[in-house]
């Protein structure tokens, strides 16, 4: 079994140490972040925002942000099914039909993507 690798690590194999940790500064909501001076200080070595900037247009760091939001989309859609699911144990019919409809297509292992392909194909049955 391969070990999975912590997101901060994944992000600097994809770039380096400092724009690792910029991108996930960068992602983090700003009432959950120091502000960008103190951020620098501790661990950019005081680069300006003149330069964390440019790194923005960067490939390999707008990887990184999709790959983080990416990653955090994915613990969302866990906290949201939760918090569905014990509100349809507790009886809301809202909430377990739309724990009904988000399992089928979070839980789908793709196979009805196919289906729903072929469904769509019209057979010439002319012999």
């Amino acid at each position: 079994m391969s070990k999975k690798k912590p997101i901060l690590s994944e992000i600097i194999d994809r770039t380096d140490k400092r724009k690792g940790r910029f991108v996930i500064w960068y992602c983090t909501p700003e009432n959950e972040r120091d502000d960008f001076d103190t951020f620098s200080t501790r661990h950019l070595h005081n680069v300006g925002w003149d330069v964390v900037e440019g790194w923005l247009l960067q490939p390999e760091v707008t990887s990184c942000i999709k790959y983080y939001m990416k990653m955090q989309h994915t613990i969302k859609l866990k906290n949201l099914y939760d918090k569905f699911y014990n509100q349809a144990i507790n009886g809301d019919v809202q909430s377990a039909k739309f724990l009904m409809d988000f399992s089928k297509e979070f839980f789908s292992d793709g196979e009805d993507e196919l289906h729903k392909l072929l469904s769509g194909i019209e057979v010439d049955d002319d012999d």
